[in-house]
């Protein structure tokens, strides 16, 4: 895969830089990050290119409670 599309959305605002993707060589250090941070109710979508072999998103929930999250990556080929 040579792209991730990453999209998430919750009604309360992410940790700063509370939507995270990392990316390892070797699946045990992870050495590239790239990070965001989502508002309250509005789609936080971001596309970036691998370059790591193995690779992660995460999400850190702000001090709110939610009512609704969703998170979606979806790897493509160009």
């Amino acid at each position: 895969f040579s792209k991730l599309t990453v999209m998430a959305i919750a009604d309360v605002v992410s940790a700063a830089n509370g939507l995270y993707i990392d990316q390892s060589i070797d699946g045990t250090n992870w050495d590239y990050h790239t990070y965001y941070t989502a508002s309250a109710g509005v789609a936080a979508a971001a596309e970036i290119t691998i370059v790591g072999r193995y690779v992660r998103i995460g999400y850190i929930n702000g001090a709110g409670a939610q009512s609704y999250f969703r998170l979606e990556g979806r790897a493509r080929v160009f």
